[in-house]
């Protein structure tokens, strides 16, 4: 039979393969420099330390995704024309975006210190908010690199501004600068990304000019923003209310639980979102390949998510006396709780990847004033229970908005919500044998110490997980389908 792949697809394939690599790659470093930052920061610093970061923090992170992009990334990535003119508008905009919520967060400190009855948070707003000019500086630098494709060059990027930050943030914490450090650390970040994006992007932003079309790209950012504000908003939530009610130090616990627990999901979670989004924008004209790039990214993503999750989730308690210390042992509940709410991550971020693809932006958006509302009233009946509870609230309201959003947000689009669910089941399958087997594995094991329980149930976990990928025909070919992706890497360039 003739091979009816065509040398443009074979070639897009290998870009995005390679982009995929690349990125994964760079997420591998910056995990491992997060990973290592957090074990030692928190033996360095106290929960509080970390509870009082995060009263602004939750802030800020609203800010900036209200503020700073304004949607422009995708709207770039995802526009067939883009003029040079168009360019230097979106580069103003995002600077000026940038510099007004630096001095909108130095401007509200006064207000946030006094809702938290904490008057150091002044301090420390101030100190965070030029993080947002260095973003604005950056936005339309990385947005052109993505789409041009040069995955790798962002994955760079990524990887140093990481880095550079945890390297920062432990090196104050030895000199004692206590949580002075963690509030270096994003600032620190946010330098490093716009000085390596202006170092490896050539292009060079003129002056503004009037009538060059900005009107569209601000439509389709103005969704993608609201959508994006309100959902962090929902995320964000649930500090606000723990930060009030229960107190930094309980703040400290939960974040902390919730880091560890999305370190290793934006590992897979974010790889594959920088590079489908804009490989899915160039396919939005052709359904059929539309659905089978996408159904094999989602597949990827639900293997490489649910097991390990349903380990970490079987493991918890030894994983916090690991990583964190005995100081840090009421984390271990929150882990469990909010694990059961990251298995809905792949999904809300794969509707996400298709609706931004398609240009669906309205109904992102409209769909966020529905959820959105719905989550923050979980979290404040959930609060009457105390910090466990907003997590038991979460990992709830989570699993409902799943159920009911899918089909909203995917309405006209090549997916749908049985196509997904036929790109999940078999993960998800198998990650449950392998929380079972590695908390079966975990109590036989109860008088060995906490680092080699993690070792040996793990492994017994995965085994099982490989034993059932082999004798599985199905699960097997979607594994041997992933790993003609990566022999894909290693193809002459057609």
């Amino acid at each position: 039979m003739v091979s009816t792949t065509t040398p443009k697809e074979v070639e897009l394939k290998r870009v995005s393969a390679l982009g995929g690599a690349h990125t994964v790659l760079a997420q591998g470093v910056c995990y491992a420099a997060q990973m290592v930052s957090t074990v030692i920061l928190a033996r360095l610093l106290t929960p509080r330390d970390f509870g009082l970061v995060a009263l602004v923090t939750s802030i800020t992170s609203m800010l900036g995704y209200f503020g700073v992009d304004l949607g422009l990334t995708d709207a770039t990535i995802q526009r067939k024309d883009l003029t040079r003119a168009q360019s230097n508008g979106l580069f103003w905009i995002s600077v000026c975006s940038g510099g007004f919520f630096a001095l909108a967060t130095c401007a509200s400190a006064p207000a946030l210190a006094w809702f938290y009855r904490e008057p150091r948070l002044v301090l420390i707003s101030v100190a965070i908010a030029p993080s947002f000019v260095f973003q604005g500086v950056a936005v339309q630098h990385l947005a052109l690199l993505s789409r041009e494709m040069r995955f790798g060059t962002v994955a760079m990027i990524q990887s140093v501004s990481i880095v550079g930050g945890a390297v920062v943030a432990i090196g104050a914490a030895l000199l004692g600068a206590g949580y002075w450090s963690l509030v270096a650390q994003p600032v620190v970040a946010a330098l490093g990304s716009a000085l390596a994006a202006w170092s490896l992007n050539r292009w060079r932003p003129g002056l503004p000019t009037r009538g060059v079309g900005l009107r569209s790209f601000l439509h389709f950012g103005r969704n993608v923003t609201m959508f994006n504000f309100l959902n962090q908003f929902a995320r964000s939530f649930d500090k606000i209310v723990i930060g009030r009610i229960c107190g930094a130090a309980a703040l400290g616990y939960y974040t902390r639980a919730a880091y560890l627990l999305l370190l290793p999901l934006g590992q897979v979670i974010l790889p594959f979102g920088k590079v489908l989004v804009p490989v899915l924008s160039r396919l939005q004209d052709d359904r059929e390949r539309f659905r089978n790039y996408f159904c094999k990214a989602l597949n990827a993503a639900a293997f490489g998510i649910f097991i390990p999750v349903a380990a970490l989730m079987a493991l918890s308690d030894d994983v916090i006396l690991v990583l964190l210390g005995p100081a840090w042992k009421e984390s271990a509940l929150l882990f469990k709780v909010l694990a059961l709410s990251a298995l809905t991550q792949p999904l809300f971020s794969a509707v996400t990847w298709v609706a931004t693809a398609q240009g669906k932006t309205r109904e992102m958006r409209q769909w966020s004033l529905v959820s959105a509302p719905l989550i923050c009233a979980a979290f404040l009946v959930g609060a009457k229970w105390g910090v466990v509870g907003v997590a038991a609230s979460y990992t709830v309201t989570s699993y409902t908005i799943q159920a009911f959003g899918l089909n909203y947000l995917l309405g006209g689009t090549p997916i749908n919500s049985r196509t997904i669910l036929a790109s999940v089941w078999r993960p998800a399958f198998i990650s449950a044998l392998v929380f079972l087997g590695a908390s079966l594995c975990s109590h036989w094991t109860a008088a060995s110490g906490p680092l080699l329980r993690i070792i040996i149930a793990s492994l017994f976990g995965f085994l099982l997980a490989a034993g059932a990928v082999a004798s599985w025909p199905s699960a097997r070919k979607e594994v041997m389908g992933l790993w003609a992706t990566f022999k894909l890497l290693r193809s002459p360039s057609t």
